[in-house]
């Protein structure tokens, strides 16, 4: 017997908006572009930013160590983009490497270079990977001339300069944390490949909790959807069917097709969903 329909705030973004499902342990600021926007919950499986500008986008993941892990979004109309970061990747220590970010006028067309690696300068040129130390930062403007001076580079910072065409110089603005970049598979790809509509995948997202994840989902014929959900405990399954089956909107019907609860109290759950 389904309980009765409860909305869940689950609003349908514009045309020029997406959303992005960070799917990350509780507990870690999450940054878009820079900004922190939220924090990684239990409700969420992680933190459900909504609403973001069509584009390329940074998703930076914080956590209380300090570790953190930057990764490129790119958000298309009406879709959900899911970013996924393996724990450990940000509970180990942060490596003790840091890097030279060099920068230039955009009209000077310059290309940088630190031992033999070179890079354009566009936006702007970054080495990343430096072991700590003094390196020698060359940057040839072509007929504007080349520049070029010596940069310490500290343990996790990164060095930032400024390439100073009239004083034929290179200057020190700072440095800024040295951010990881961690490329990992995302566990939930059934989610996003899932031929639904966006508002039905951010009910699928909100009914996940206490660590489930989806295992696949089946759309055999259009309006119905089969979703096999892999929970650590029967709390998290039941959850997941309650929220689905109070999410109303788009939702029209859930039932459980099948239900195995493993030796170690996991549950695999199937639910068939029939949406509008």
């Amino acid at each position: 017997m389904l309980l009765p329909a409860i909305l869940l705030a689950l609003a349908i973004g514009g045309p020029d908006t997406g959303d992005i499902w960070v799917r990350f342990a509780p507990g870690a600021n999450v940054y878009l572009d820079g900004v922190r926007l939220s924090q990684t919950n239990w409700s969420e499986n992680g933190s459900l930013l909504r609403d973001v500008k069509v584009g390329a986008h940074k998703v930076t993941i914080e956590v209380p160590n300090g570790g953190s892990a930057t990764i490129d979004v790119n958000v298309a109309s009406g879709e959900l983009s899911t970013v996924s970061v393996s724990p450990l990747a940000l509970h180990a220590r942060p490596a003790p490497k840091g890097g030279v970010e060099v920068r230039a006028a955009a009209d000077a067309k310059c290309v940088a270079a630190i031992n033999d690696k070179e890079q354009a300068i566009a936006d702007p040129a970054t080495f990343d990977d430096l072991a700590p130390g003094a390196y020698h930062v060359r940057v040839n403007c072509g007929t504007r001339g080349i520049v070029q001076g010596d940069v310490t580079v500290t343990e996790g910072r990164v060095a930032i300069v400024d390439t100073d065409l009239r004083a034929h110089r290179l200057n020190l603005l700072g440095d800024r944390s040295r951010v990881t970049k961690v490329a990992l598979n995302d566990p939930n790809k059934a989610i996003v490949n899932a031929p639904l509509p966006a508002e039905a995948k951010r009910v699928i997202i909100s009914g996940l909790s206490g660590g489930a994840t989806i295992a696949s989902i089946k759309v055999p014929t259009a309006g119905i959807a089969v979703i096999t959900v892999d929970c650590p405990t029967s709390t998290a399954a039941s959850t997941f069917f309650s929220r689905l089956s109070m999410s109303g909107g788009i939702v029209q019907r859930v039932e459980i097709e099948n239900e195995v609860v493993n030796e170690d109290g996991s549950v695999r759950l199937i639910v068939m969903m029939m949406t509008q």
